[in-house]
């Protein structure tokens, strides 16, 4: 008797084969979960700064131009320009203190979705910019809460939150 033991060449080809396509499905998938966890912390990190805003309107009377005006750290985060208007964080949000009543989180990647709270109004929005990774984003946007459309800021498109 002479019997033969593995697996045959089409075997084996037919393995990779279904192997290359789960993985073609898991990757976008995995890389969209990242993105949402990552925007998550940046939420967090847009809240925080948007309530330390706040308690420095009622001290002062006057929105903070710099983080060191701010009774706020950011512990999990890495701030570079710690002395100017932005903070870095170390999973590529930068969050921008702007004078004109906005606290603003921006992705730096391609599409460049944003963060926004208005602090006059109170209104958190996520936006995207109009045509580059556009679903991809908006897929970010809904699992942080957005829903319905927003007024548009810095030409880009915004669901309020």
């Amino acid at each position: 008797m002479n019997k033969k033991f593995g697996f045959t060449l089409i075997e084996l080809l037919v393995v990779v084969l279904i192997i290359g396509i789960l993985a073609a499905i898991a990757v976008p998938k995995y890389e969209l979960a990242v993105e949402k966890s990552r925007a998550v912390q940046a939420l967090i990190a847009v809240r925080a700064a948007a309530d330390a805003q706040k308690r420095y309107f009622l001290e002062t009377g006057s929105y903070a131009a710099t983080w060191d005006d701010l009774d706020i750290s950011l512990p999990a985060y890495k701030i570079v320009n710690s002395g100017g208007d932005y903070a870095y964080l170390d999973n590529g949000w930068e969050i921008s203190l702007k004078t004109t009543s906005l606290v603003l989180g921006i992705r730096s990647v391609t599409g460049r979705p944003m963060l926004a709270f208005d602090l006059t109004s109170g209104l958190m929005s996520c936006c995207t910019d109009i045509g580059t990774e556009t679903q991809k984003w908006k897929s970010v946007c809904v699992s942080l809460g957005a829903k319905e459309a927003a007024p548009s800021l810095y030409g880009r498109k915004c669901y309020k939150m």
